[in-house]
């Protein structure tokens, strides 16, 4: 490895420190805190008598209603929550995604689209300008490009739409 790499590699770690033993300190030494504490009596009430009870705080929330009243609520929210994001998610990417149903035209209402070349771009203001790198589309050198459209409505030229220029 060069000098001049293990200097990069190393700036790099240094830079990266401040950040690491932040996230550390305020995530994981926390969490084993609390971990150690969940092992003993302890209590704000008394802060110097803190005896080591081992697992009988788990032993105790396991027996209380409540915990499982908590846990069943819980997992029920989680699956239904999950399940109906993934179904209405499923379902309108394949209705705006099947061009023979007019919910697909949704779309064209929602964001304009942009042809460029016959190509359809919908935010067209996210081309880079010449010499920089901005947009997802900043690779393309404008000057190469012939013809941009700009359609407001449901329906492009494309689409039979007699008042798209």
């Amino acid at each position: 490895m060069s000098q001049f790499r293990k200097e990069k590699n190393r700036f790099i770690f240094l830079m990266l420190m401040p950040a690491t033993i932040l996230l550390v300190g305020l995530t994981l030494f926390p969490f084993i805190v609390s971990f150690i504490l969940s092992f003993t009596d302890y209590s704000l009430l008394r802060p110097g008598q803190t005896k080591f009870i081992f697992l009988n705080n788990y032993i105790e929330l396991m027996t209380t209603d409540e915990f499982w009243i908590a846990l069943r609520v819980t997992l029920v929210f989680t699956i239904l929550a999950v399940f109906i994001q993934v179904v209405l998610g499923v379902t309108f990417a394949t209705l705006l995604h099947n061009e023979n149903t007019n919910v697909s035209n949704i779309n064209g209402n929602i964001i304009p689209t942009q042809t460029i070349d016959g190509i359809e771009i919908p935010i067209i203001n996210h081309f880079g300008t010449q010499g920089s790198g901005g947009g997802p589309a900043g690779i393309l050198n404008v000057l190469l490009i012939e013809d941009v459209r700009l359609s407001t409505s449901a329906f492009d030229a494309k689409y039979d739409n007699p008042t798209c220029f």
